[in-house]
């Protein structure tokens, strides 16, 4: 199981062209060559603490637990620019902008985020 499950993160960030890197000052950062306002969501999470909380109510949504989670609703600012992030009950996870909307599967989310999680940590 766990060969798969790496397997399908390893997978995961190339689909959606992430790349995580740290900057010379130490800093984290993600780019993405075709999914610009998930790289930048995933930016606002540079905290181990606050990555953990939302795989936390990932998981309770993908394990049918959903009436669980007490805010579906994640999110932060960035130069002025609202990033938002919402746990649609156990399917998708929506990243809301100031100029889009763009639905993922919420399993993609989870694997993109324990990647951002290991790397960071």
């Amino acid at each position: 199981m766990y060969f798969k499950y790496k397997v399908m993160i390893e997978l995961t960030l190339p689909y959606y062209g992430l790349t995580f890197y740290k900057k010379e000052n130490g800093s984290f950062n993600v780019q993405s060559s075709n999914h610009r306002s998930l790289a930048i969501y995933i930016y606002i999470y540079r905290y181990k603490e606050d990555v953990q909380m939302l795989l936390s109510d990932i998981n309770l949504a993908l394990s049918g637990q959903f009436n669980q989670i007490e805010d579906p609703s994640w999110g932060g600012d960035l130069g002025g620019d609202v990033y938002s992030g919402i746990i649609n009950s156990n399917i998708t996870f929506t990243v809301l902008t100031d100029y889009d909307s763009i639905d993922y599967p919420l399993l993609d989310i989870q694997n993109i985020f324990t990647s951002w999680l290991a790397f960071i940590s």
